[in-house]
């Protein structure tokens, strides 16, 4: 007996000798090769075929959702919609897609970044648009309150070349100077001030020039400048700006020592670095052994190298309380907490004090890895096929595989919807 698929498109399982044929169509006899003497025809499904692929050039992870750029230079993203932060014009208490939703009236993108519960993407004229939560003016656009479902400009940024988003603060890189708008509690803005006020247009971080890269944690910023070094400000309870202080500083004042730097990540509350030697060095909290050097729950002041990679890494990104490294071999590795699955290797351990095992299933291909930054528990990569998988924490359909609430979480990377890699394939049917 035949049965059809229900779907037009499938992954890579086919097994040869296993065929339909479809009324109508000429026989075939494949008696001689396959040992089953059933009359066989075979008609292609005309619709099907590499070029129906979507495909992503870029991702980003937000607290309990992501976000990918496409190749058509739009955006889709999938999860918790609470705030409007999917940009689809949806928002409210219980409002969420397990799949991916297109960001309305967006185009010509060319980077992205999520926040807690704000997305913003850049340009391709070098203007920013941001969408979602916007309490503390985060959105840029010169208002500050309800959430905001669909992109508003953020007023007075051109000559953008690279933005960043945390837990409630935005900062964008233009001319190697740096401008942030948000929440500035704790001197997160970096333009001097340490109270709780809002800006809700940017304004310059203080004495920083010759920035190449820069990124946002729950509260506080880091760039990467000209040269290797690294300058950080805002929140430093946990020693996440890695100057071997636990001051809250409202402006760069020090450097974290390092001087070969190639690039810089912000956690929760923790940071890290690339090292020219592909090293990874990391400082701040460490409650959950998201540092990776076996010492939790000791936090570090001043970086530290995380045990067996100072080298052989190719890019670096960092969670709520957990760090992954894309390795130039050996797929993905993550380290510290694993509560949700986070680590995507199959276990589930609480957290580990150390990169161990390899995310399971991503020994190769992968381009890029997404970590999100305050309470976030999930992670997801970017393939070279233009494919995206997720894993951890599920609960609000941030995996984007079509699934969502309780028993939904994965410690294993799980194929995004509309993003899988789709093949042209004849549809079969065998005659009993």
């Amino acid at each position: 007996m035949c049965k059809w698929f229900a779907g037009r498109y499938v992954r890579i399982f086919v097994a040869l000798g296993m065929a339909c044929a479809v009324a109508g169509a000429p026989a075939l006899n494949v008696a001689a090769s396959t040992g089953v003497e059933h009359a066989v025809s075979v008609a292609p499904l005309a619709l099907a075929g590499p070029s129906m692929q979507l495909k992503a050039t870029a991702i980003a992870v937000g607290q309990f959702y992501s976000c990918a750029l496409t190749t058509e230079t739009t955006v889709k993203c999938w999860g918790d919609d609470l705030h409007g932060q999917l940009g689809d014009g949806q928002s409210g208490a219980g409002t969420l897609s397990s799949t991916p939703v297109q960001v309305t009236g967006l185009i010509s993108v060319t980077a992205i970044a999520a926040g807690g519960y704000h997305t913003c993407a850049l340009l391709e004229d070098g203007t920013v648009k941001c969408w979602g939560f916007n309490n503390f003016g985060q959105l840029g656009n010169g208002a500050s309150g309800a959430g905001i479902a669909t992109p508003v400009s953020v007023i007075g940024l051109t000559g953008v070349t690279a933005i960043t988003a945390g837990d409630a603060h935005t900062c964008a890189l233009a001319g190697g100077s740096v401008y942030c708008w948000g929440q500035s509690q704790y001197g997160r803005l970096g333009n001097g001030n340490l109270s709780s006020g809002i800006n809700n247009t940017p304004v310059a971080v203080s004495n920083l020039l010759s920035v190449t890269a820069i990124a946002a944690g729950g509260g506080h910023t880091c760039a990467l400048k000209l040269g290797g070094s690294v300058q950080c400000w805002g929140y430093n309870l946990y020693g996440q700006l890695g100057d071997g202080l636990k001051l809250n500083l409202s402006s760069p004042m020090t450097d974290t020592g390092l001087i070969s730097a190639t690039a810089v990540i912000a956690g929760g509350y923790h940071s890290c670095a690339l090292t020219d030697i592909h090293g990874v060095k990391c400082w701040g909290d460490n409650a959950e052994g998201q540092l990776g050097d076996n010492s939790a729950p000791t936090n570090h002041l001043t970086p530290v190298d995380v045990i067996n990679l100072t080298s052989g890494v190719s890019a670096i990104t960092g969670g709520r309380s957990h760090t992954c490294a894309l390795m130039t071999s050996t797929g993905v590795k993550c380290w510290g907490s694993n509560q949700k699955g986070q680590l995507g290797d199959g276990t589930n351990v609480t957290q580990e004090n150390y990169p161990t095992n390899n995310v399971s299933g991503l020994s190769s291909g992968v381009k890029s890895i997404a970590g999100g930054t305050l309470s976030n528990q999930h992670t997801c990569a970017l393939l070279l096929s233009g494919s995206v998988m997720c894993w951890g924490y599920n609960y609000y359909g941030q995996l984007g595989n079509g699934a969502s609430g309780a028993g939904t979480d994965s410690n294993t990377p799980v194929d995004v919807a509309d993003f899988l890699t789709r093949i042209f394939l004849p549809m079969v049917m065998v005659s009993p």
